[in-house]
């Protein structure tokens, strides 16, 4: 049986207000691998920033780590996850290996309950940094072998992540970005973007009576979605309406704006959808538009692309590498609101444009399924 020791700080934890909604890729790429095979089991360590009841009384999400860091474990969904407090200051400092070592030192006994209990076969840190540590350690007194997911790496790498990436077993980027960051790093690196399951190669017609260049962002409504951006170029072409699927604290302000610029009849909040929900409503939609920065790889553009929809993202971002500017879509400055209304303007200036991008799209989805994906796991996880 082969034991995956997953050590991260992405899930979906209900009781912390900015987690609620966090991606849950790590929980999917599970139960499809498991699909594949029987043989291979997971479970979690939550790495956890340290907060006491003291921090608590500076702000909400202090609070919410202070409580979250009093508990052993928490269930997310069917799983019971181990909760690991590490500390950490928000700006990189060169000492922190201290910090951690002490929290390690703090939290040794639950640490060493799991890994007899679990035993397992070999760690997957999905940073470079505390979780890359703190298996390490693992490694370091247990003898158990580490691969790490390079997230982590945009502030730069220090003697501490080099230290981490070099002692691991395997190391895996989802980005070409992820990729390039890695620079002087002498090791080789394995390449497994996000997958897209194949419901989304739905039928490739466009339910579209209007004759209206439709629009569609699926997304948290965060500042670093940018779609505030994508509403002040709309307001310059009257061709096009934006649908915005998803909620979230800038809901207000977008909607302000929205009101503002005098363009309620093009811009529509649907609010949040299920998956089933975001299938029915894709056939309706010409090209999803989402620059958002940073952004390490969000699966939502492989899984328009698969639905034969192009996408417009942001330039180095973890998209970037996987699709080419022009091809399946735009790659365009995230700030940039010119550039924007550029691709905006090809696309009513040549109709064909769009329908030869959708088909490329969907074209380069297909090497993203799952099948593929799970096998480039299963095989660094059992080498």
């Amino acid at each position: 049986m082969h034991r995956i020791l997953v050590l991260t700080s992405i899930l979906p934890i209900e009781k912390l207000s900015h987690k609620k909604d966090e991606n849950d890729i790590l929980l999917i790429t599970e139960q499809k691998i498991k699909e594949y095979h029987k043989d291979i089991t997971f479970e979690y360590v939550y790495v956890q920033t340290y907060a006491n009841d003291f921090l608590g009384l500076f702000s909400k999400r202090w609070k919410e780590f202070a409580s979250i860091c009093k508990l052993d474990k928490i269930t997310l969904k069917d799983k019971i996850v181990t909760i690991f407090p590490i500390i950490q200051i928000p700006k990189k400092i060169s000492f922190r290996n201290i910090l951690y070592r002490f929290s390690i030192f703090q939290n040794k006994e639950r640490l060493d309950k799991l890994i007899k209990e679990f035993n397992p076969t070999i760690i997957h840190a999905q940073n470079a940094d505390e979780s890359a540590y703190l298996a390490k350690y693992i490694k370091e007194k247990y003898d158990i072998p580490y691969i790490i997911t390079v997230r982590g790496l945009n502030r730069g790498i220090d003697n501490i992540i080099h230290n981490n990436l070099i002692n691991a077993k395997s190391l895996i980027a989802i980005s070409p970005t992820q990729i390039k960051q890695l620079n002087k790093v002498e090791k080789n690196v394995n390449l497994i973007p996000h997958a897209v399951e194949d419901k989304f190669f739905i039928k490739n017609i466009k339910n579209n009576d209007s004759s209206k260049i439709k629009l569609v962002i699926i997304a948290r409504l965060i500042k670093l979605k940018n779609i505030d951006i994508i509403i002040n170029v709309l307001v310059n072409f009257k061709n096009f309406e934006l649908h915005i699927i998803g909620d979230g604290p800038e809901k207000e302000s977008l909607s302000k704006l929205v009101t503002t610029l005098d363009i309620v009849h093009q811009v529509f909040f649907l609010g949040r959808k299920s998956h089933d929900e975001i299938l029915n409503l894709l056939p309706n939609y010409d090209l999803f538009v989402m620059p958002s920065f940073p952004e390490t790889l969000g699966r939502v553009y492989f899984e328009v692309m698969a639905s034969s929809i192009p996408i417009v993202a942001a330039k180095h971002t973890g998209i970037d590498g996987i699709i080419t500017n022009g091809k399946e879509g735009f790659l365009i400055d995230h700030k940039s609101t010119q550039q924007l209304a550029n691709c905006f303007s090809k696309i009513e200036t040549n109709p064909g444009l769009l329908l030869d991008m959708s088909r490329n799209a969907r074209e380069l989805a297909k090497k993203y399924r799952w099948n593929e994906t799970v096998k480039k796991y299963y095989n660094i996880y059992t080498a």
